[in-house]
């Protein structure tokens, strides 16, 4: 079976009444290329509000890099695809905090990261736990690659 990368990713969302939004991030797991070579993968995010409700979201074979909001992304670790449904199980689970104005996709993004070590899967401990940095270096990156 392929070993299959996991990233985060990291999208812009816009601007709000104190400036501009932090980023909503994605667990990505790429599952391929498409006939032009783009990756492709599944996405796995949350989608909601800080005020309202969180629902867990997943997107398949999905050009993430190619969404117009995208702002890099990171590797955080890697998969058997033979193990791809026990991440999705894992990652269902994760944890969701409703109706408290100080979490967001981020925190789950940690969280489910955290999950997935705690199960066994290979994700790089130090990348989470200091993954503010991590995704930094990676919109720096995206931008010298735009320019």
């Amino acid at each position: 079976m392929a070993i299959l990368p996991i990233f985060v990713a990291q999208y812009y969302v816009g601007h709000g009444p104190y400036g501009l939004r932090p980023y909503g991030w994605h667990i990505v797991v790429q599952t391929g290329v498409d006939r032009y070579g783009e990756p492709v993968g599944n996405m796995y995010f949350v989608r909601g509000t800080t005020v309202g409700r969180w629902e867990p979201q997943v997107r398949r074979n999905v050009r993430y890099r190619a969404i117009s909001a995208y702002r890099g992304a990171a590797r955080v670790g890697e998969v058997d695809a033979k193990h791809l449904e026990d991440l999705e199980d894992q990652l269902a689970r994760a944890e969701i905090l409703q109706h408290n104005p100080g979490w967001g996709y981020q925190d789950w993004v940690c969280g489910a990261l955290r999950r997935l070590h705690a199960h066994d899967f290979r994700v790089d401990d130090l990348v989470w736990k200091r993954m503010g940095a991590v995704m930094r270096n990676a919109e720096e990156a995206y931008n010298m690659f735009r320019d």
